[in-house]
Parts: C-alpha cells; sequence; structure tokens
C-alpha cells in the first residue's frame, strides 16, 4: 500500500473542506483533499445569497464562482401561516447565486487544486489509525486499491456521515423531519415576477421550498415530519408530490411540468460543522468549525 505525508489532510470535498484546504495551502502548508468522485449533496440545489461574494473574494474564488454560470439570486419570496406573500430583493452587494451542488463543489475543488492542495478524487477514507506523532487514513480507490495518507492533523470535513465524527456523534433523537427533493422542468417557463428568488410556503404538515437552477428548471424540496405524514410504502416521488399538492402557491407552479431526474430523500438538515482532530502529541484536542 502507499504511503504519502502531508501537514493536514482534509476528509471531504464540500464547500467546509475546500475551503480549509484552501485556506491552509495559501498558508504554505502540505494539503492533501480526499473525496469521492460522486457525493449525495451533488443533487442539491443551493440559495446562496450576495453577502458569500465576500468570502468567495476572500478564497479568491469569486470569479471562477462568477464565471460558472450559476443562475442569479435575486432574493426571496414567502408564503408563511397562511400570510400573504411577503418578497425581499437582494441590494447593494450584486447578485447571489442559486448553484446546484455538484457545480459549486467543482469550483471549489479547482481553487483548491489552483493554490497548491494535493486532490485525491475517486477515494474514500476506510480506516483511521491514531499514533503519538500522526493520524494514518487509509484510503479506497474506486478500484479498489488502497492509499494511506499520513499527516499530525486531519479534518473530518465529510459531513452527516462523518468518518471520524462517529466516534463522538451525540444522535439528536427528538429531530424526525425528513427532506424530501424533486427537480421540475417547466419548457414554458417560470413565473418573470419571482424567477430569480427562492420561494418558501408553510402549510398544515410542514414546509416547502423552491430554488431555481435556469430559466425552465426548479428544484422544490419539502419538510415533513416523519411521525405524522403518511409515508410507509410510498414511493418517494409520490411522496413529495403528494406533500406539495398542500401547498397552495408552489403547487400552482407546478402545471405543465415534467419531472427531472430521481426524486430522493434524506434526514433533515442539522448545524454542519468539521471537526480537527490532532495526533496525541497535541494532547488529543478536538475542535469543531461552524460554517
Amino acid at each position: 500500500m502507499k504511503t504519502r505525508e502531508f501537514d493536514v489532510l482534509v476528509l471531504g470535498g464540500g464547500p467546509a473542506g475546500t475551503a480549509a484546504a484552501t485556506l491552509l495551502a495559501q498558508r504554505s502548508h502540505r494539503v492533501a483533499l480526499v473525496r469521492p468522485t460522486n457525493t449525495p449533496a451533488g443533487a442539491l440545489a443551493e440559495s446562496i445569497p450576495p453577502s458569500a461574494r465576500r468570502l468567495l473574494s476572500e478564497l479568491g474564488v469569486l470569479k471562477a464562482t462568477d464565471a460558472a454560470g450559476f443562475f442569479p439570486n435575486n432574493g426571496n419570496s414567502v408564503w408563511w401561516a397562511g400570510n400573504e406573500k411577503r418578497s425581499e430583493n437582494f441590494s447593494g452587494d450584486g447578485d447571489g447565486y442559486h448553484v446546484d451542488r455538484t457545480g459549486l463543489e467543482r469550483v471549489l475543488v479547482s481553487a483548491a487544486e489552483a493554490i497548491g492542495a494535493r486532490v485525491f478524487i475517486g477515494m474514500t477514507a476506510r480506516k483511521a489509525v491514531e499514533s503519538e506523532t500522526c493520524w494514518k487514513i487509509s484510503c479506497e480507490t474506486e478500484d479498489g486499491g488502497m492509499v494511506e495518507i499520513q499527516a499530525p492533523w486531519v479534518l473530518d470535513a465529510t459531513g452527516r456521515h462523518g468518518f471520524l465524527a462517529r466516534d463522538v456523534r451525540e444522535t439528536d433523537r427528538s429531530t424526525t423531519t425528513l427532506a424530501i427533493t424533486q427537480r421540475f422542468e417547466k419548457p414554458s417557463g417560470w413565473d418573470n415576477g419571482t424567477g430569480n428568488h427562492t420561494l418558501v410556503e408553510s402549510y398544515q404538515d410542514g414546509w416547502a421550498w423552491s430554488v431555481p437552477l435556469s430559466p425552465t428548471l426548479r428544484c422544490f424540496t419539502v419538510m415533513v415530519d416523519q411521525r405524522h405524514a403518511e409515508l410507509e410504502g410510498r414511493e418517494v416521488s409520490e411522496i413529495v408530490q403528494g406533500e406539495l399538492a398542500k401547498t397552495t402557491h408552489l403547487a400552482s407552479m407546478l402545471d405543465h411540468v415534467k419531472t427531472k431526474g430521481d426524486s430522493w430523500a434524506c434526514s433533515s438538515f442539522t448545524l454542519p460543522c468539521a471537526q480537527i482532530l490532532p495526533a496525541r502529541s497535541f494532547i488529543g484536542r478536538r475542535f469543531r468549525l461552524l460554517y
């Protein structure tokens, strides 16, 4: 098994992992970034407000993000608790972005690599061994091979499935919300008035939101309580369309649309964090970086 040595090993190529790898590489640390080719979050659509442009600039990726062709994010429109629509348009900081997660990660990974981080794509961490001086992480390649990476510092940014964080995870049994997502395409285009807005609507059993990815493509997500929703024995696509039918305004948008890709579900989004674990020579301290 091949062994490679670095100052810092970052596990996970999402926004937290790539940002950390970029900042560390900018400071002349030898950084390895390990990530699979495809991630479960890749199908997500996300809204990034204009205020994030400053952070993207500090990371050195603002020009690349602008050049990626993401759909502009001009504001939000909300229908909550039966009230009238409330719309807010961003101003002063330029447009934000509506992004597909795969495209965003592609920009961020490329930036980390360009600044000097060594990117290992198509690899997944499988085993971790801690010594007095370093961590030894065994990573599996897509063809079944194994590579060992050694580093005194490991940043676990693998998200909800946290590789190293599993040992210290505390499950919140009170959280039962399920997020179910489906993309819809409308060849005639969406309403011009809210075409560049993130849309949010609550209804009796939950709430839903929609993010545009182009003039004709939107991602719709419903958030439902598993304790009360009738989910057992139903297809995921049936659930998301059934829940959207309970809304008023979002449901009215779904005439003459067609589904795009598969629908999928996951437990509700918890506070994202990255966990840094130094070798024992650093007294085994643990840090959580919130982003």
